[in-house]
Formats: structure tokens, sequence, C-alpha cells
């Protein structure tokens, strides 16, 4: 199926963000694993975790970029967690298991996915503006920004 959506470059970030946070943003504190992707539009996917349900993690359109100093750092604890390990003669850690606190403002959306027994399940994705964390120095670190809020439209007077 052909994919209609407007590029990036063909958005202004007011646009952008007018047709990606569509609902009322929150903040949330969650956990991400260091399992990621990158989506077919260039978007940044994580895998997390809110309290012990599974979610996903998007870092959309141009706050891609401010996500690279996250992704570093998610690097950075995965070697970190093998080299625990390691040191003390365990098995190393899966990356499904890890936990990376983060606290982020954005906003919820649901899709469906399909599952290998032909059903359907419903997955939680959250789409983040603004995030925060603590660096392996113990720096917080702040990326990414503030939605931009829809401009008010007024009802003429008759």
């Amino acid at each position: 199926m052909a994919d209609h959506r407007p590029t990036d470059t063909d958005l202004s970030p007011e646009e952008e963000d007018w047709g990606t946070f569509k609902s009322s943003v929150v903040t949330v504190k969650m956990a991400l694993t260091p399992l990621r992707r990158e989506t077919n539009r260039g978007d940044l996917l994580c895998i997390g975790y809110l309290d012990e349900k599974r979610i996903e993690v998007l870092f959309p359109g141009r706050r891609r970029s401010a996500a690279c100093s996250l992704e570093r750092e998610l690097d950075h604890f995965l070697r970190a967690q093998n080299s625990t390990a390691q040191s003390k003669g365990q098995p190393l850690p899966h990356a499904a298991n890890l936990r990376f606190p983060l606290r982020a403002e954005g906003t919820w959306r649901t899709r469906l996915s399909e599952t290998d027994d032909d059903e359907f399940e419903r997955v939680y994705q959250f789409l983040a503006a603004r995030w925060t964390y603590r660096d392996q120095f113990g720096n917080d670190h702040s990326d990414g920004g503030a939605p931009m809020p829809r401009p008010v439209t007024r009802m003429p007077a008759f």
C-alpha cells in the first residue's frame, strides 16, 4: 500500500507537531530497553516498559536527531551491564531484560498488530516530544522540545 503522507521536509515544524501530537501531552516515567530500530519514515522506535506493560516509544520527525545522545547512552548502558556481568562471571544479560529510566513528555496512540496466530493485539505507542534521562556520569540531560500548540480558531460572530 502506498504511503501518501507528506515527508518531514514538506512540513513546517508547527505542521509536523500538529499532525503528530493530536491528543493532550502527558508526562510519563518509563524504562527503555536498548532494543531499537529506525522506522521506514526515519523515526526512532524503542521498546520500553511502563510498569510491566510493554510499549513502543517513538521519537518522531525532527526529534529523531535530538535522540542521538539518548541512543549513545543506551549503547553505553548495554556495554556497562555486559561488562559488569562478565566481571562477575555471570552470563550476559539479554537486552530485552535491561531497563534504562526515562521521563518523557508526549502523547499516546494505539495501533493494531497481527500476531503469529492471526489474532490482533493493541500496541501502545508513546510519541515523545521532550525527554530527560541521567547519563553515565550522573548528569541530567533533556532533549527534544515541547509540541507547538495548534492556533486557536475563533468562530465568526454573526
